[in-house]
């Protein structure tokens, strides 16, 4: 098991989400659709996916309890095949991904969804997880193994923990000091957004 802090922006974003969940709703979702001249098989994508999942295993962490670090765990091979079919959603309606992802729930997970109808492939995931441009480095690599063509077998020995994105506070050197998450400052800010975005729905 590894450990990656959060940092401060993306746990405050992740508080800021997790406002709508009496809604079954949240805040900063993204969504991002490529569409292809040619679709390849779903067990082809699957495969892409799992290979991806080696290059960048960010994919694949979950937020703590504690809402401020990643925990990514090595899977076995059983447990990467119940990741990728728990993230990677091929979807039987004709549905586009302009229709599709407004019907979507919340989801703290990294999911693709394949569209064979209309030939698309639907990334969806908390902004806390990436941001745009890094969702673009991410597509351009998962289309590159998909190009290349992907592997018949992945298997994942630990090794691809070492890819783990650091914090930003890290990169930018910045002291991780947990204490800054439970500081009364910002403890005070999220509580009272929350309050107030939940009284204006009217929802207690």
């Amino acid at each position: 098991m590894e450990l990656v802090h959060l940092g401060v922006a993306d746990a405050i974003l992740r508080a800021i989400a997790d406002a709508g969940k009496p809604l079954n709703k949240e805040h900063y979702l993204i969504s991002s659709a490529i569409k292809l001249e040619s679709l390849p098989s779903a067990a082809d994508v699957q495969q892409a996916w799992k290979a991806l999942r080696k290059q960048y295993p960010q994919i694949a962490a979950v937020a703590d309890d504690s809402g401020t670090r990643f925990v990514y765990t090595v899977p076995s091979p059983a447990e990467l095949e119940t990741w990728a079919q728990e993230t990677f959603i091929v979807e039987s309606t004709k549905s586009s991904a302009d229709n599709l992802y407004t019907t979507l729930e919340p989801s703290p997970l990294f999911k693709i969804y394949y569209l064979k109808e209309t030939r698309e492939l639907l990334f969806r995931m908390p902004h806390w997880r990436i941001d745009g441009i890094g969702l673009m480095d991410l597509q351009t690599a998962f289309l590159r193994i998909i190009a290349d063509g992907p592997p018949a077998d992945v298997q994942l020995d630990g090794s691809e923990a070492a890819r783990l994105t650091p914090a930003l506070d890290e990169v930018a050197s910045v002291p991780l000091d947990n204490a800054f998450y439970e500081d009364s400052f910002v403890s005070q800010f999220l509580g009272e957004w929350k309050t107030a975005l939940l009284k204006e729905l009217n929802v207690t």
